[in-house]
């Protein structure tokens, strides 16, 4: 995907809306101001500049003064013969040779509020294309994709034997992360429900129910790793893996047994060794309603479900003669907004042509209003990109939803399977 960084944007508004505007970059290490031998160019006077807005784009390792904004002294500012440009206040880090900086009389904060503006209202005709695989079909199981996770440990999860938990990036079945256990002396555990608090499940109601766990598990030896369902007064276990160093889906497919007090997941590695889990689920009952992703600002334009249980490669369209199958990833599509970019280095997910069209948007608004010229200029500049062709992103087209429907009320927006299953 091309993406723009803001610091570029920056540079084509200013270059849009400021007659002053100057890139340049600095020839000379120090603090409190700016040492460049090609402001000598543009002022060959002491004082020749005083008050603009200095803006600090990059400095080649993100780190300060990067994306610092500041402005030249009233007075007493400029000395022409060295190229020196006294700021007030100073940055935090003294500037370094190569690093570029740009000199603006219109606000950078204000530069910066439009570029955002601009991002935003051009939605939805520049959108981002969301593909969300983050469901699973009747799962109960939370964050049982391990994406979430905080001081050592797995929001909904608890340890056992204080294994080593750490989100893995590296060895990845699904999504952007893992749970890698790596155990101690005792066998290491995770186990679902945060601070021991078992599922919600009414376990009184679903004796007898087939209840399923599945997970996605990784291991380069043999007899390490494993899943297990616990019921209170007994448990079941899954076979362990067989160490290939390929991701393996461990199943456990039980009832739940007379006498049960909780249902329970535990993700479990032998003493001294390590297990990656990842795309775990736990199916006990029909689950007719899901969350829609707030990622999608508009739609769902299309929802698909995982065709085969061994590969989450290949979905298929849920429709009239296919109906929602347990345990398997659901495909959510639609339209996302732009990410909106919040520091010097960050991006947005556009090419340098919509780039233009943000930044025109950005600069009609910044430009001095009396300069008609120049602000007629850049309205013909817009109206031209727009009907370029490619540039306004066309609308996702829509699925007929003919055995769900879609929800929403204060807390957010839902998939609704109509179909008993």
């Amino acid at each position: 995907m091309a993406t723009t960084k803001r610091r570029e944007l920056f540079k084509m508004v200013a270059q849009r809306a400021d007659r002053h505007y100057k890139l340049s970059t600095v020839t000379t290490a120090g603090q409190g101001g700016i040492e460049d031998t090609a402001l000598k160019a543009e002022a060959d006077a002491d004082d020749g500049i005083v008050s603009v807005w200095v803006t600090m784009l990059e400095t080649g390792d993100n780190a300060a003064p990067e994306g610092e904004i500041t402005r030249a002294l009233s007075s007493n500012a400029y000395t022409a013969s060295s190229g020196v440009l006294l700021v007030e206040p100073d940055f935090t880090a003294s500037t370094a040779e190569g690093e570029s900086y740009m000199l603006t009389e219109v606000s950078p904060y204000q530069i910066g509020y439009e570029i955002d503006r601009a991002v935003r209202t051009l939605f939805p005709s520049l959108y981002l294309p969301i593909s969300d695989e983050s469901i699973v079909i009747d799962n109960v199981l939370a964050n049982n994709l391990f994406e979430t996770y905080s001081s050592s440990a797995f929001t909904n999860w608890y340890k056992v034997n204080g294994p080593a938990t750490t989100q893995e990036t590296a060895i990845v079945f699904h999504g952007s992360n893992s749970a890698k256990i790596a155990a101690g002396g005792s066998a290491g555990q995770m186990i679902s429900g945060a601070g021991g608090i078992a599922d919600k499940v009414n376990v009184r109601e679903m004796i007898g129910r087939r209840v399923v766990l599945r997970c996605w598990v990784w291991s380069d030896t043999a007899d390490e790793s494993r899943i297990k369902l616990d019921f209170g007064g007994s448990i079941e276990s899954s076979d362990y893996h067989p160490g290939d160093s390929t991701w393996r889906l461990l199943k456990v497919d039980t009832s739940i047994p007379s006498g049960a007090t909780k249902v329970q997941v535990i993700l479990e590695v032998t003493a001294n060794d390590t297990g990656y889990f990842d795309l775990a689920s736990l199916v006990i009952a029909p689950v007719q309603k899901y969350t829609i992703p707030t990622t999608i600002a508009l739609g769902p334009h299309r929802i698909s479900m995982q065709k085969y249980e061994d590969e989450v490669q290949t979905f298929v369209r849920i429709g009239t003669n296919r109906q929602p199958i347990e345990g398997r990833l659901l495909r959510v599509e639609g339209m996302g907004r732009l990410t909106v970019p919040s520091t010097m280095d960050a991006t947005l997910e556009v090419d340098e042509t919509r780039a233009e069209l943000i930044a025109t948007a950005a600069a009609i608004r910044l430009v001095d209003p009396d300069d008609r010229d120049r602000k007629g200029d850049l309205i013909d500049e817009y109206n031209n990109l727009v009907q370029r062709p490619g540039i306004m992103m066309t609308s996702m087209s829509a699925q007929i939803p003919d055995t769900f429907h879609y929800e929403s009320d204060s807390d957010g927006r839902y998939i609704i399977f109509d179909r008993a299953r």
